[in-house]
């Protein structure tokens, strides 16, 4: 049997959150499928958490979330990479339309079964984040979308994903 991109898409999708946490992969808020972005294309996963308030008496803004999953059933390297960008920034378009782009964070995953290590690429969740115009004014702090790379085996035990991080040369030369 031949495992396809869609089929890696299908089992998050209908995966419990329980399960899905067990094999090492975290979704907690609603899960969207080949969600149109507008003419910035049409991302695999997204997943939306809505902004709240909390504290004691409620006090403290939480921003929401919205993570967008750009899964290949290969290896992810920098195509995706970009790729899933359109999709932040046609995000982010639509949010400033909608002027709530100060209530939410962005955040980036991409899965696959390996990551390209041959160049730079592997080292971006090192370097960057994802910029949002989110300022909590009560508490001075800047929200930043984060960057994440998952690798996934699928095996006789079904998928199994493994959160890659922390990237260094395997020969450092000093």
């Amino acid at each position: 049997m031949t495992f396809l991109e869609k089929d890696l898409e299908q089992i998050i999708f209908e995966s419990g959150r329980d399960s899905l946490e067990k094999k090492g992969l975290s979704i907690t808020g609603k899960l969207l499928r080949q969600l149109k972005i507008g003419n910035y294309g049409i991302a695999d996963l997204v997943e939306f958490t809505r902004p709240c308030y909390d504290g004691p008496k409620r006090e403290f803004f939480v921003p929401g979330q919205i993570t967008i999953y750009e899964l290949k059933k290969d290896s992810i390297g920098i195509g995706a990479f970009l790729q899933s960008l359109n999709y932040v920034k046609g995000i982010q378009r639509y949010l400033e339309k909608k002027g709530r782009e100060e209530k939410y964070v962005i955040n980036l995953v991409l899965i696959g079964r390996e990551i390209d290590t041959t160049g730079s690429f592997c080292f971006i969740p090192n370097l960057l984040s994802i910029r949002n115009q989110y300022y909590d004014f009560k508490s001075n702090i800047t929200e930043e979308g984060d960057i994440s790379f998952y690798t996934y085996k699928y095996t006789i035990d079904g998928l199994m994903f493994n959160y890659e991080r922390e990237y260094v040369k395997t020969n450092e030369g000093f």
